[in-house]
């Protein structure tokens, strides 16, 4: 289903994106004492005081083209980690970097399935043993500080990227050479196939183009830049980081943005978005006129008040992935009868209808949706609350009681969470559900003795790939592999053969068998693919989401009637 605006007298059409904070490596403290925001100026920045560019003669032409829709009112309900894109790895902020940063490729916005087009790179090409990727840069591209995008530039970038070494640089650990044979083209080597590669490039959370000049002018003791870029931007995207502050940030129209259709300059600016960790208060500010635009976070219930008051509503595919992931080191999951027992005690068809109606699906494998063909990898284990009940009497596990955890940064996510309780809990499984934020699940990989025994969240990749999901999630070490369970080994073995495959086919293939590995495992339970949707305000139009990004539009291509 493509993403499509409908008003309050149409049918609803469903969308989605989802909450997915990943952890990654700070780049040194936000306090206070940073050098303020600066903007862009004409010529490379040096200092974080310079001034607002001086109107060009190209940034006047831009100026006159483009309609100014007058500032845009957002919220997130939750502070973004710094917005370097060496180092953010979080979801609502995805539509400061992203509007602030451009990539290689992306993800053609609107689309059922991930198809991949060229963003900064006009074309590209991949030879036959997915060793050699070869892209043409787009001329006429400038970066926040004026200079001009070049191959050099992108491999700056790239080097940049692997040696803040956060947790996105993973992405380019398989290259082994760069060549520029002239200012717009750019050669990657590859030390071995890697069939995620080219989604990297395309990726919300893939390598961002960061001006080099920008970076030596500001770099202090080493740091390449990131104190700068922890508040500032130097990017080519069609908005620049006009302000970066606790709770508070605001993105301004970069006027000598190249873009044209369908890379559309931005409209509105500035974007002033607030810090609102409630949903329902955000939902009173859309209604009274604060905020002009909720990406996320309105119910199936609260829907039908914004349609009947004429709200535009923008429904769209996506990776948003809802798991149930057991902690298998201790307590009842520890007993591979349970853990084969207690997805049939859950009745998914259930949950799904009660908490998302029609903004949802039942997870048909351990991959998001639109990773496997269909068919392939399915993961059907039937309703049958009996085998659950006959497991805890055969294990002795009569007294224990799970603790499942769900995040708060949703809400769907506690209603999820309290009729999965309710349904282990019914089937002689005691469980009890409690919310914990996002930052407290970051810990969980590294700190076992706060975890719990489950965790409900949803989800998305870093890319649309299966690799980036089970690398991520399923994986013993991998950054948000909550519990790393043990017991999956077969699993994470075909993940890590399927990188290494050519051939769409072939991967598709042995990312089947994944998901059958991962299933059998019993660590992890899906529960639903979901489609989220985004409410703006009467008139508005323009809605664009990238396939695999989090909670994010791009917001440069809104407009106002």
């Amino acid at each position: 289903m493509r993403g499509k605006t409908i008003g309050s007298n149409r049918g609803v059409i469903v969308a989605g994106v989802i909450v997915l904070a990943l952890v990654a490596a700070a780049c040194g403290d936000d306090d206070s004492d940073e050098p303020a925001p600066a903007a862009p100026t004409t010529a490379p920045t040096t200092t974080a005081d310079s001034d607002a560019p001086a109107a060009t003669e190209d940034s006047e032409a831009v100026s006159e083209a483009v309609e100014d829709c007058g500032p845009l009112e957002m919220a997130f309900p939750f502070d973004m980690q710094v917005p370097d894109p060496a180092i953010f790895y979080q979801s609502d902020g995805l539509n400061v970097t992203r509007g602030a940063y451009e990539g290689l490729l992306r993800y053609k916005p609107n689309t059922d399935l991930p198809e991949i087009e060229p963003l900064l790179a006009s074309s590209y090409d991949i030879s036959d043993d997915g060793l050699v990727y070869t892209f043409q840069i787009r001329e006429g591209v400038k970066f926040h500080d004026g200079t001009d995008l070049t191959a050099q530039d992108v491999v700056r970038s790239f080097e940049r990227r692997v040696g803040v070494d956060a947790g996105p640089a993973y992405m380019l650990w398989d290259v082994a050479s760069y060549e520029t044979p002239d200012d717009y083209t750019l050669i990657i080597t590859l030390n071995q196939p890697d069939s995620a590669f080219i989604h990297y490039m395309a990726a919300p959370y893939g390598p961002g183009i960061v001006s080099p000049e920008a970076v030596e002018a500001n770099e202090v003791d080493g740091d390449l830049a990131q104190a700068w870029i922890a508040t500032n931007s130097a990017g080519t995207g069609p908005y620049y980081i006009s302000s970066f502050e606790p709770g508070e940030y605001e993105l301004t129209r970069f006027d000598d943005y190249w873009g044209e259709a369908p890379y559309v300059p931005a409209c509105f600016s500035p974007i002033h978005i607030r810090v609102i960790p409630d949903f329902t208060t955000q939902m009173l500010e859309l209604e009274n006129g604060g905020l002009d635009i909720m990406i996320h976070g309105v119910t199936k219930n609260d829907l039908p008040r914004f349609q009947d008051a004429g709200f535009e509503v923008f429904q769209h595919t996506g990776i948003n992935f809802v798991v149930m992931h057991l902690n298998t080191h201790d307590g009842p999951f520890t007993d591979p009868a349970i853990r084969a027992a207690v997805p049939q005690a859950i009745d998914r068809e259930f949950i799904v209808e009660q908490v998302y109606g029609d903004l949802a699906k039942v997870a048909t494998t351990l991959f998001p949706q639109g990773m496997l063909p269909p068919g392939k990898g399915l993961f059907e284990p039937g309703h049958n609350p009996q085998a659950l009940t006959d497991a805890v009497a055969a294990g002795g596990w009569e007294d224990a009681t799970i603790d499942l955890a769900f995040t708060t940064d949703n809400p769907n996510n506690q209603q999820v969470a309290g009729l999965v309780a309710a349904q282990l809990t019914a089937a002689g499984l005691n469980t009890t559900s409690r919310g914990v934020t996002q930052p407290e699940t970051f810990e969980y990989p590294t700190t076992p003795d706060i975890r719990p025994d489950a965790l409900i969240l949803p989800a998305t990749p870093d890319a649309a790939h299966a690799f980036t999901w089970s690398d991520l999630f399923y994986r013993p070490g991998g950054g948000l592999s909550y519990f790393s369970p043990e017991v999956c080994s077969e699993g994470d073995q075909f993940s890590f053969d399927g990188l290494r495959v050519v051939g769409d086919e072939a991967v598709a293939e042995v990312y089947a068998q994944a998901s059958e590995a991962y299933a059998e495992c019993g660590a992890f339970v899906p529960l639903a693919d979901v489609i989220e949707t985004v409410v703006a305000r009467p008139g508005m139009t323009g809605f664009e989401h990238r396939y695999d990004d989090l909670s994010a539009l791009r917001i440069a291509s809104l407009r106002d009637g």
